[in-house]
């Protein structure tokens, strides 16, 4: 059974760092509709989503599938998870037959912006985001079936040359064209992949490649975000050395996984790469056809923000 951790955030301290441009109510709902995109990813790879929250709300909307609450004893990200990858090697009534939920209507064309509000968004330039990166004794990307180009950053150049250049992939999210995932378990220990909960892009088969890319365990697979953060860390087996979520998070879960002697391998899939956590994030978004065509773009864009980004100085 391969496991997904997805940590939330309690709702009203959800996108603090879009604060000047969203309204709270308007933050909460673009963190649920990034949720339960990556929660439609999980199930479309055939793993089980596990929801670490302490958020009520949270808890009751996805009570159909498992939640497991923080404790409220502990502080921080780090412990939370900690503790979660503990109960998670200790608990074995996590369900597998947990429900699929799918996302509210999309907003109409009209609504959600389509024309001068995607027209603006789709100039903005893209951040830089990683691509593969073989970590010490770790494989190269090539010698994994799902790491076929189109799960890579591609450069696709648009009209006007470089101000329209825009991060495009031609994997796809259904189900059926994902193959099966290789159990963690058979590769020498259980794995738990830790799964940031605000990846707009996130799809069936990006996880997919996590699973089956990852070395023999004692081992860890890890996406890094374009900031340095960590938006994906598959733990085979789960709790072999301290996490460090936070500033620079990837370069020391590197460090930490080096010195418990795992192998370390880095994986540069566009769809889990890319989360929401500033306006520069926002436009990266909205500046590819399938960013604007997402679940959280078409929201976004259906609040018309680039109206609100430009009204900024």
């Amino acid at each position: 059974m391969n496991r997904v951790l997805i940590p939330v955030n309690r709702l009203d301290r959800a996108k603090g760092r879009l604060s000047d441009f969203l309204t709270p109510t308007e933050r909460s709902e673009l963190a649920l509709t990034t949720l339960r995109t990556v929660i439609a990813a999980v199930h479309g790879a055939g793993a089980t989503p596990v929801i670490l929250t302490a958020d009520d709300r949270v808890a009751t909307e996805f009570a159909a599938i498992n939640v497991l609450r923080e404790d409220s004893g502990l502080a921080g990200l780090n412990a939370q998870l900690e503790r979660a990858l503990v109960r998670l090697e200790d608990d074995a009534s996590v369900r597998t037959d947990a429900a699929i939920l799918p996302h509210p209507p999309t907003p109409s064309p009209a609504a959600a912006g389509e024309g001068e509000d995607a027209d603006a968004m789709s100039k903005s330039q893209p951040l830089k985001l990683p691509t593969w990166r073989g970590l010490g004794n770790s494989p190269r990307g090539q010698e994994s079936p799902y790491l076929s180009p189109p799960l890579l950053p591609q450069r696709e150049r648009g009209p006007g040359g470089e101000g329209g250049s825009r991060l495009t992939t031609d994997s796809q999210s259904s189900a059926a064209d994902t193959p099966p995932l290789p159990r963690s378990r058979e590769r020498g220990g259980e794995g738990i992949l830790i799964l940031h909960a605000d990846l707009p892009l996130a799809d069936a088969a990006s996880i997919a490649a996590l699973f089956a890319g990852a070395p023999a365990a004692p081992s860890v697979t890890l996406v890094e975000s374009p900031d340095g953060g960590t938006n994906a860390m598959l733990l085979c087996p789960p709790a072999g050395f301290p996490l460090a979520y936070g500033r620079g998070s990837f370069a020391l879960h590197v460090a930490a996984a080096r010195a418990a002697r795992h192998t370390v391998s880095a994986l540069g899939l566009l769809p889990l790469t890319l989360d929401l956590d500033t306006p520069a994030d926002i436009a990266t978004l909205l500046a590819s056809e399938t960013g604007r065509a997402s679940a959280a773009g078409q929201l976004l864009l259906s609040w018309r923000v680039a109206a609100r980004f430009a009204a900024r100085p």
